[in-house]
């Protein structure tokens, strides 16, 4: 629907309208702002680089796949702020950032995560079922010497050298 005639809704918004049309050397100057930005030591989160320029970080994406400048830059912010979080984190200053940008190392420390909780329910099982089984034993074994205790073995009635059979 078109907006209606006299609007001034996008008055003095400068994103209001159609999105801006990014050529080829608008990326590449991007590319060699992105490396210069991921270079700073406070930058730790590359997805911020958009917000900070005023981009959805989407365009991010879209760049990488479609622009080899672009591609190069967001490998190299990348692997640049990824060993800042690390050498941080090993100094203790920040928590492990690296599942929030490694969606494999994600998806395989949520299945470690859920395995270990398995594992844990699993053993946990285990345990009880097996102190079930000794407390049976136990009772099993302790109800073996009361019964022995009470029931001697019977008598023979009939003396061994008077036999059904003369």
């Amino acid at each position: 629907m078109a907006a209606p005639k006299g609007n001034t809704y996008g008055y003095g918004n400068p994103r209001s309208g159609r999105p801006r049309e990014w050529k080829d050397s608008d990326i590449e100057e991007e590319a060699q702002i992105f490396i210069e930005w991921a270079q700073r030591k406070d930058a730790l989160v590359w997805r911020e680089f958009a917000s900070l320029r005023g981009y959805p970080h989407t365009y991010l994406y879209d760049w990488i796949e479609k622009n080899e400048a672009f591609r190069y830059a967001a490998e190299y912010a990348r692997t640049a702020i990824g060993t800042r979080r690390e050498r941080l984190h090993l100094d203790k200053m920040v928590s492990r950032y690296a599942p929030l940008y490694d969606e494999k190392l994600a998806e395989y420390e949520d299945n470690q995560e859920k395995l270990k909780a398995e594992l844990k329910k699993n053993n946990e099982k285990a345990l009880s079922d097996a102190e079930t089984i000794r407390s049976l034993i136990a009772i099993c074994a302790g109800s073996s010497k009361e019964i022995s205790g009470i029931i001697q073995p019977s008598q023979p009635t009939v003396a061994p050298e008077q036999s059904l059979l003369h």
